[in-house]
């Protein structure tokens, strides 16, 4: 996450660095430390070492935008470091990092309601976690955490300034209001404070993501800004708390072909999408970002796959995170962004429901011989279009006589008028599929429709 190098590889990045087939997405040479891929407004947004800022419409090609105004610093201070951001409630925080040649450093916050730079209203949030000269722990590479009780932390450390020195992760717990340490919280841990220690030894760039019951600590080794030479390597551990332990640490992502040193993570998984990025290098030039798919194992561990190239539409309305899956018969609602998956009882939960905008959530996978549950409905201006395991898009599994898990190819969305079930055709995925096969589908879509109607959807923040 370093930049001691970084004008010089910024600088060679704009003239020579070209897309590589591997992973790297279009138009986003010169890109060192990327955000997590943030939603506003249809677009997406990454933020990055130097105060650079791209937007993009497919998570594909980017293009460069205005940057926000980081106007907290310090004296002789190096620049913005590795800004991360999330949206909490109806606005965006993004947190950036500085340090200077007194080896002081700090984690500074912005706040607005909108990424769009015509529409944003940027506020400077103060000082979050800060570290004076001298003190043996690097307060960079700051990456938000809201987990699924709506609890707000930032991940946060590094080995540089000190590279010959035992350094160590940190978690500071902060106001979802404020993006400030909660002073009255028992676990307050004041700006000066290092916080609660997760990782001993040089490790940098973490980045903590939740997955159903776990969480994953995202962290690199080894050298970042050395072209082609870089060292950079990605690992992750998990834990069942947040605070750790984190245990079973292993190799994510190595170096391999074209690929060198790649690291500082971000994951994107809304509106039906999951995608990991990060930074590399190619063959020759600046970094650049990846875009993967992303997915997890039999076991519970995440799972990297190929280099993406499918592009993402972020969600027409809902900019929120979608909701976490029932443990029942009913999914959670999201936030905006997307209704949570129904539940894993035997019928199947109903998709969740979003409150403004979005996507209605998935059907709930189901045991062996069971229906999958139906998409969850959407509130204003939402889409009623269930997602993957939805009983209005499931098929019938050859020779199961049961609904299958995955989205079928031709199926229909359900809508409610005047108390009866009217149907709108939905996307055709396959021009195969014949009459008969849509026609089932609608047949057990009303069925699970009447059967379900009149649930009451919970909200599981």
């Amino acid at each position: 996450m370093r930049s001691y190098q970084l004008a010089v590889l910024l600088v060679i990045a704009a003239a020579f660095a070209a897309p590589v087939a591997e992973a790297a997405t279009s138009g986003d040479n010169g890109s060192h430390d990327p955000s997590r891929m943030i939603q506003s407004e249809g677009k997406l947004y990454i933020y990055s070492t130097g105060g650079g800022a791209k937007v993009s419409t497919n998570g594909l090609v980017w293009d460069d935008v205005a940057s926000p105004p980081w106007n907290r610093s310090l004296p002789n201070n190096q620049g913005i470091w590795a800004p991360d951001g999330i949206r909490v409630g109806s606005k965006y925080f993004l947190f950036g990092s500085m340090w200077n040649d007194s080896k002081a450093s700090r984690i500074v916050l912005l706040s607005t309601p909108s990424l769009d730079p015509a529409k944003a209203k940027w506020t400077d949030g103060g000082t979050v976690v800060e570290g004076p000269a001298g003190v043996k722990h690097s307060v960079i590479d700051a990456a938000p955490v809201l987990d699924d009780d709506g609890k707000l932390y930032i991940v946060w450390g590094g080995g540089y300034p000190f590279p010959n020195e035992a350094d160590s992760i940190y978690l500071t717990r902060l106001s979802p209001e404020t993006g400030l340490p909660i002073a009255d919280e028992p676990d307050y841990d004041p700006p000066a404070s290092p916080g609660s220690a997760l990782k001993q030894g040089h490790k940098e760039g973490p980045y903590i993501y939740q997955h159903e019951s776990a969480y994953f600590l995202f962290y690199q080794t080894g050298g970042c800004c050395s072209g082609a030479s870089s060292t950079y390597t990605i690992h992750v551990a998990r834990a069942t708390d947040i605070r750790g332990p984190y245990t079973g640490d292993r190799t994510f992502y190595a170096s391999k072909g074209s690929i060198h040193g790649p690291g500082h993570v971000g994951i994107y998984d809304a509106c039906g999408y999951s995608r990991f990025t990060y930074h590399y290098y190619p063959d020759q030039g600046g970094s650049v970002i990846g875009l993967n798919e992303l997915s997890w194992g039999n076991d519970g561990w995440p799972v990297l796959g190929p280099e993406s190239t499918t592009p993402i539409v972020p969600c027409a309305a809902g900019d929120g995170p979608s909701g976490a899956a029932g443990s029942g018969t009913i999914g959670g609602s999201g936030s905006g962004g997307g209704g949570g998956g129904g539940g894993t009882m035997s019928a199947g939960g109903i998709g969740g429901t979003p409150t403004t905008g979005g996507v209605a959530g998935a059907g709930g996978t189901t045991a062996s011989g069971a229906g999958s549950g139906g998409g969850g409905q959407p509130t204003t201006g939402g889409a009623a279009e269930p997602q993957t395991g939805g009983a209005s898009s499931g098929m019938p599994s050859a020779g199961s006589g049961a609904l299958s898990a995955g989205g079928g190819d031709v199926g229909s969305t359900p809508t409610e008028s005047n108390g009866s079930c009217s149907f709108a055709p939905a996307v055709s995925r396959s021009e195969s599929a014949g009459s008969a096969l849509a026609a089932f589908a609608a047949l057990a879509t009303i069925l699970l429709s009447r059967r379900r109607r009149g649930a009451t959807q919970r909200h599981l923040v």
